[in-house]
């Protein structure tokens, strides 16, 4: 199930009250009021680019999140061998940490990056309702979740590891593309679809392009670009 990002009504109620919807922006009940929404924003982030930085500012302000996290993902079970990222853990941390500095809404984790073992997101998520959202918020561990991703990731959502699981323990804020068909969610999926100004850029455009000696400036912020020089990143073999 999923809203529009203007829609107030609640899908996990059947009242309309603003004070019992997970996805309304527009009140804030007493009992939930001490409560931190934090967008959590997965990738390999190999390098981290200013389309995920747009991605995360429009959802934060779009569905008021107190703040969002930047997980980059440790040994990703979706790819391997070939497809393996191309920076190291460490590396992608680092970058990903340079990507965000500015943004004081923005803070990045490694729970994923210390974990040993593929990594799945049902994991993280358990971690962190599990005790580590204290790590989050910088509060407590009472926070609502919300899990950003794109449309064409969210219709894989039902073959992701344990989804039945997944699909309770966060909400899904979905993000499709100006132009494009609308973003959706499937069931049992819960969340809401929002839309994004088209930014064509990617992290493997920016490999090749960084492989090719094409230029990047303006793809990416200034601080991972320089990173990514400094440390001879995603060079062809010579």
């Amino acid at each position: 199930m999923f809203l529009n990002a203007t829609s107030r009504v609640s899908p996990y109620s059947t009242r309309t009250s603003a004070y019992n919807d997970p996805m309304s922006t527009s009140a804030t009940s007493p009992s939930t009021a001490v409560r931190k929404r934090v967008g959590i924003l997965g990738g390999t982030f190999d390098p981290p680019h200013n389309g995920h930085l747009i991605l995360a500012e429009q959802a934060r302000v779009r569905f008021k999140l107190d703040r969002v996290v930047f997980i980059p993902t440790g040994r990703p079970n979706f790819k391997q061998g070939p497809a393996a990222p191309v920076a190291s853990p460490e590396q992608r941390l680092a970058m990903t940490h340079l990507a965000v500095q500015d943004n004081p809404a923005f803070q990045v984790s490694d729970i994923e990056i210390a974990r040993a073992g593929l990594t799945y997101t049902i994991d993280t998520l358990r971690q962190l309702q599990g005790g580590r959202a204290r790590d989050l918020d910088g509060e407590s561990g009472d926070s609502q979740l919300f899990y950003i991703i794109g449309s064409d990731v969210a219709q894989s959502l039902p073959h992701w590891y344990e989804a039945g699981e997944l699909a309770g323990l966060c909400h899904f804020l979905v993000a499709g593309r100006a132009g494009a068909a609308p973003a959706s969610l499937p069931a049992p999926f819960q969340g809401a679809t929002f839309e994004l100004p088209d930014l064509a850029v990617s992290s493997s455009q920016l490999r090749q392009m960084f492989a090719q000696g094409q230029p990047v400036r303006y793809l990416a912020p200034e601080t991972v670009i320089g990173y990514i020089v400094a440390h001879g990143l995603y060079q062809k073999p010579r």
